[in-house]
């Protein structure tokens, strides 16, 4: 037969080998395997799936000749093997998709087949774990992983040898690497036999046992972790071991090394309970712990603040306590997504203070093209978190509105253009809310928000050429209907407290102040008739006065009209 080289040949060849006929299938396989010992077929990725494919069907062949054939052909996983050592990456890349393909389409019903293909894979591959390459050593644990978890029971002569080339990657530099030697150590333990499982088991716990660095630390308790994941119900016997052994990289400053031991017990506990059990007093902390914890390091930065007042070394005060912000804020990430309400109160009780002894503490704008030194990305899905929670109390999302303001007071208002619409809408809600000092703290909140707008519509009309702060100004005004309506609502509502009426009056004059020369005849004709009313009150009078003369002070020459107002404002002293 010719050099098969084309598609249209190729597709007579697989359309032969599904025929009906069992002549035509029997013909059509006889010549692929002539083809492939001859090496002179030529496959690409796809004519080499589709014929594995149909390799693979012919195995469960009814006719025997062809079954025997088809069994013939897949010597090419030899060949497959071979190549995977290949400089050709090209090739190398192929065959190593050839060979998960086998892997993965074999039937476990042909026991006979798999445990001649596994044999051949494992000694053609084994070798490869021995060489200098990183990328040829990641392909082969892929398979080897593959191999494992599908066909276990058929490789357990060969675990030996497999668990002496992988262990030594444990140690390898390239987490890659040991991440999957580690995945391969685990798929043994499912089947292995128990000597096999003791030398591994041994060899992980006298390594940890030994003076490891960090990173190879983490490697080790990780693969203990993989392991009872796995195989559970044979490390029960070992849990007393680890849990000791365990303790000494508890008490360590390394943040992830402690994440992997925590991972390590959470894995323990769900598999081994009972084992676990003498020991989870010892393993959990009970949240008054933590609390105090958070507690003790609020003092610590209100004592700090002192200093910084205080001290002629200020700005050495300032620069290590900047210096801790990343582990600060690294640490409270996950504290903030808690569903305890406890430990996130207390969270945003420390930023509180972080923010009030360092303004622009979390996002400075000269960092602003820095993410890494953006901490807000960290803290405002925390707050979100908390205003959104349906879990949530009254106290917590009081907690986080008071730590939004300070958020506001203490950082530069161009840090938060990116989150101005989430916070909008989570502050919309807390207005909104029944109980009064939250909507009363909402509007304390969307006061301050107001404010940090205020700058942009500022910069973009002394700077109107500029086609970004254009955009800008176009961005800040899009907010005005939404920030209306919001305070509006509450302003004109007669049956809330006192204290929900005087923040949202303080609130409308802002907005005035801020958005006076862009907003609507009607809307302002509306505010202001709200406020001659809550001036006849004697209840609302000094916070409506307070208001009308902040928007005197602060809005320009071509302000509104506030005649009307102030006509009225005089009767009250015809009264006296």
């Amino acid at each position: 037969m010719a050099i098969v080289n084309n598609s249209f040949q190729m597709s007579q060849m697989i359309q032969k080998m599904t025929s009906s006929d069992k002549d035509f299938r029997f013909m059509a396989t006889n010549d692929l395997l002539n083809e492939l010992q001859n090496d002179s077929i030529k496959l690409d990725e796809d004519a080499e799936r589709k014929i594995l494919k149909a390799l693979l069907i012919l195995l469960r062949d009814n006719n025997a000749e062809v079954q025997n054939l088809a069994t013939l052909a897949e010597n090419t996983v030899e060949t497959l093997c071979d190549n995977i050592l290949s400089t050709d990456e090209v090739l190398k890349e192929t065959s190593s998709i050839g060979l998960k393909t086998v892997i993965s389409e074999i039937s476990i019903d042909s026991k006979s087949l798999v445990t001649a293909i596994c044999n051949k894979i494992t000694s053609k591959l084994v070798i490869a774990l021995t060489l200098n390459n990183c990328s040829v050593q990641i392909d082969v644990l892929d398979i080897f992983s593959d191999l494992i978890f599908r066909f276990g029971y058929a490789l357990s002569f060969s675990y030996p040898t497999l668990k002496n080339s992988l262990i030594p990657h444990l140690k390898t530099q390239r987490n890659s690497i040991s991440k999957r030697a580690i995945n391969c150590l685990a798929g043994i333990t499912i089947t292995c036999d128990d000597k096999i499982f003791k030398e591994i088991i041994d060899h992980v716990i006298g390594e940890l046992d030994r003076p490891l660095s960090t990173n190879q630390a983490k490697v080790f308790l990780n693969c203990l972790t993989s392991i009872c994941k796995h195989s559970g119900g044979r490390i029960r016997s070992y849990v007393d071991t680890i849990v000791t052994l365990n303790k000494k990289f508890i008490d360590t400053q390394d943040d992830e090394l402690i994440e992997a031991c925590l991972l390590m017990f959470e894995i323990f506990v769900r598999r081994c309970p009972q084992e676990m059990n003498s020991h989870l007093s010892k393993v959990l902390r009970e949240e008054n712990v933590k609390v105090d914890i958070f507690n003790t390091y609020i003092s610590l930065l209100r004592q700090t603040k002192a200093l910084v007042i205080n001290s002629e070394n200020n700005e050495k005060f300032r620069h290590i306590l900047r210096n801790q912000i990343p582990s600060i804020v690294r640490s409270l990430d996950r504290q903030l997504k808690e569903k305890s309400i406890k430990t996130r109160q207390c969270c945003f009780s420390l930023l509180s203070e972080l923010v009030q002894i360092l303004p622009n503490a979390l996002a400075d704008p000269i960092n602003e093209a820095d993410e890494e030194k953006n901490y807000l990305n960290n803290i405002i899905p925390g707050i979100l978190y908390s205003l959104n929670s349906k879990n949530s109390s009254s106290s917590m999302k009081i907690e986080t509105l008071s730590f939004l303001n300070l958020l506001f007071k203490n950082h530069h208002p161009q840090v938060f253009q990116n989150y101005l619409s989430a916070l909008i809408t989570e502050i919309r809600k807390a207005v909104k809310d029944d109980f009064y000092r939250i909507s009363s703290e909402a509007l304390v909140v969307l006061t301050q928000l107001v404010q940090i707008i205020e700058p942009n519509l500022n910069e973009s009309s002394i700077e109107n050429d500029s086609l970004a702060t254009s955009s800008l100004m176009t961005s800040s005004l899009s907010y005005l209907d939404t920030l209306y309506s919001i305070t509006f609502e509450k302003l004109k509502t007669s049956d809330v407290d006192i204290e929900v009426k005087e923040n949202a009056i303080i609130c409308m004059a802002q907005i005035v102040c801020t958005f006076g020369d862009f907003m609507s005849e009607t809307q302002l004709q509306q505010a202001f008739a709200v406020f001659l009313e809550r001036l006849r009150n004697e209840v609302t009078r000094l916070a409506c006065v307070k208001a009308l003369i902040k928007i005197t002070n602060e809005t320009a020459s071509n302000g509104p009209d506030l005649s009307g107002i102030f006509l009225s404002a005089g009767t009250f002293f015809e009264t006296k």
